[in-house]
C-alpha cells in the first residue's frame, strides 16, 4: 500500500478548475437549448450566465479544488492519507 501524503495546492486547483471547465462546456449545449426553448423566454441575463457557465464552472472548481487540496494537507497530517494499491503493469 502507498499512501497519498499531501497535495501540491496550485496544481490540484489548476487540474480541477480545468475539468470543472471541460465539464462546462459539455453540459453547455444541453442547457443553452432549454434556456432557448423555456416557455418564458431566455432573457439577456439568462443566455449571458448560460454563456458564462463554462468559465465560472471553471472558476469554481480551481476554487474547490485549492480549498480540497489545502484541507486534505492539513487533515492528512492528523489522521494519514488515503492509501493506494498500486500494481506495476506488465
Amino acid at each position: 500500500m502507498r499512501q497519498i501524503k499531501s497535495f501540491n495546492v496550485p496544481r490540484a486547483a489548476k487540474v480541477l478548475g480545468a475539468l470543472y471547465f471541460a465539464l462546462g462546456l459539455v453540459i453547455l449545449p444541453f442547457v443553452l437549448l432549454r434556456v432557448l426553448t423555456a416557455p418564458w423566454g431566455p432573457g439577456l441575463v439568462g443566455l449571458i450566465l448560460t454563456l458564462l457557465s463554462p468559465l465560472i464552472y471553471g472558476v469554481l472548481g480551481w476554487a474547490f479544488g485549492a480549498l480540497s487540496a489545502f484541507l486534505y494537507n492539513i487533515i492528512a497530517k492528523q489522521v494519514g492519507g488515503i492509501e493506494l494499491e498500486v500494481v506495476d503493469s506488465p
